[in-house]
């Protein structure tokens, strides 16, 4: 849980933002922890891992845009 602190303490910038998604991470972290540990994890690494490689392509596909356009 530490390590998304410092990953959004160092992508983001606003410091209430930073805040509320700790939060959440903080609040939520040991039900879904509980629900995975009751069920089949493998099915719950594919439920995680589709959004997260979603996040990626699509921060990717905008920093070529912004390439393109002659922006950084």
């Amino acid at each position: 849980m530490v390590v998304f602190a410092l990953l959004a303490m160092a992508t983001i910038r606003d410091t209430v933002a930073v805040s509320a998604l700790t939060a959440c991470v903080f609040l939520f972290g040991p039900p879904i922890g509980a629900l995975v540990d009751r069920q089949r994890p493998e099915v719950w690494m594919l439920v995680a891992a589709l959004p997260i490689a979603d996040l990626v392509s699509l921060g990717a596909l905008q920093r070529c845009w912004d390439d393109r356009r002659g922006r950084r």
